[in-house]
């Protein structure tokens, strides 16, 4: 299920812009099925429904946290910004199954590098929303813009204000 280790490059870098960290749909985070997520009190940001089971940074920084069963990592932006990816909904009750780290805590990553991979076929299966949420614990970060629909991994899709 598991392939090669693939980064994404990206042409034309903006630190002003968030770029998706996995390709599908970009909703609302109050549209995100965990009250935990989408009443905002953990922070602010999407949700996405992917297409695929691999996530990539979103920003150049570095790796902060790996939550041990691997469905959530946190990262530090270059403008000191902290960042949450959790990979579905109710993820953790997987032990671990059906992910796999590609990086460790205190890496320095660059916006497209591949942070894990997941089994979307796996979790569909065990009838698990793959929803991913990403957010930003920062209660001052100012999202200038938001583009919501269908992206593919790595476009720009929040400009920071």
């Amino acid at each position: 299920m598991f392939f090669k280790k693939k980064d994404i490059a990206i042409k034309d870098y903006d630190a002003r812009m968030v770029y998706t960290p996995v390709s599908g749909e970009v909703i609302a985070l109050s549209e995100v099925k965990d009250q935990a997520f989408s009443s905002g009190k953990l922070g602010q940001g999407v949700g996405i429904i992917p297409r695929e089971g691999k996530c990539h940074s979103p920003v150049n920084g570095t790796v902060q946290m790996i939550f041990p069963t691997g469905h959530a990592i946190g990262l530090v932006d270059d403008r000191g910004l902290e960042w949450i990816l959790h990979i579905g909904i109710d993820t953790v009750n997987l032990q671990g199954e059906g992910f796999r780290v590609h990086v460790k805590e205190g890496d320095k990553i660059t916006a497209g590098t591949l942070l894990l991979e997941f089994d979307l076929k796996l979790m569909r299966a065990k009838g698990i929303d793959t929803t991913v949420i990403f957010i930003t614990t920062n209660p001052g970060a100012v999202f200038e813009t938001v583009s919501y629909g269908m992206h593919e991994c790595a476009a720009p899709f929040i400009r920071l204000g």
